[in-house]
């Protein structure tokens, strides 16, 4: 409904170029288990809704563009809000471009597995069970506690270019931890997180025999002897290093003339 009253809203509005217009729904799933003596509880499932709406408006000065994005309030007449947009679009000079003309045929691409999205639930309680089957056949580790997140993302997007696109995604958020105790008193605790896009992709069984695999070897350990050594370096650690030198790469930070790198540029 919101959407549909501020399209209108800005195909009303004098003065604008073009206008772009994005809403998410989001649903979250989430489960939570603990050990309770022999057996694993579900100590608590919850289910997260959400909705947000974007627009962003472009307004023609002639030689430049004014554009001025903004997420949209219920708390505020939808014409006061577009109004506001775009006095402050009208503050802002930017090179001149245009939004894109629609195509005629656009390919389909499957990036959202339909069952979590339609029965999210079910999924839920398939992979609980089955790692209350997996977790009952580890030995030599104590089961400490999981947590389950199925999330299901519909994002919808509409211009003033009559374009009208929509993109669902899925994804399972997996966390399971187990400690090993040694009759010496010492212990440790492993925990690993894992993610998947849709529900036949989740190696549940294997993700805890893993996991369960390292903390009986947390306490087997010994700190390595001083050298000089080859070390292999996690990509998602290498990508955090790196984070501030790709994000200069981005065409957007040259467009809007921040600090960024072209092709050829010394890295130092």
């Amino acid at each position: 409904m919101v959407l549909k009253k501020l399209t209108k809203t800005l195909n009303e509005k004098d003065g604008l170029k073009d206008w772009a217009v994005t809403q998410r729904k989001r649903k979250r799933t989430e489960a939570y288990l603990i050990q309770n003596g022999s057996k694993i509880d579900v100590e608590r499932i919850s289910t997260v809704k959400e909705t947000s709406t974007n627009m962003s408006v472009f307004v023609d000065h002639g030689e430049s563009l004014g554009e001025f994005s903004a997420k949209v309030s219920k708390k505020t007449p939808l014409a006061q809000q577009v109004d506001e947009a775009v006095d402050e679009a009208a503050n802002i000079h930017n090179p001149l471009w245009s939004l894109p003309e629609p195509e005629e045929i656009y390919p389909s691409v499957q990036t959202a597995d339909p069952e979590i999205l339609s029965k999210p639930q079910e999924c839920m309680d398939k992979i609980v069970e089955r790692i209350r089957e997996s977790v009952a056949t580890q030995e030599g580790v104590i089961f400490n506690n999981a947590e389950i997140f199925l999330t299901g993302t519909e994002l919808e997007i509409q211009t003033s270019k009559k374009f009208l696109g929509k993109k669902e995604k899925s994804q399972i958020y997996l966390e399971i931890a187990f400690s090993r105790h040694e009759e010496d008193g010492r212990s440790d605790e492993m925990l690993k997180v894992g993610y998947a896009t849709s529900f036949k992709e989740l190696d549940v069984e294997k993700f805890v025999t893993e996991t369960a695999e390292a903390a009986r070897n947390m306490t087997q350990v010994e700190m390595p002897v001083t050298g000089q050594y080859n070390v292999i370096v996690d990509a998602g650690v290498i990508s955090q290093l790196f984070h501030g030198l790709v994000s200069q790469t981005s065409g957007g930070f040259e467009f809007y003339k921040y600090p960024h790198k072209k092709v050829g540029d010394k890295l130092v």
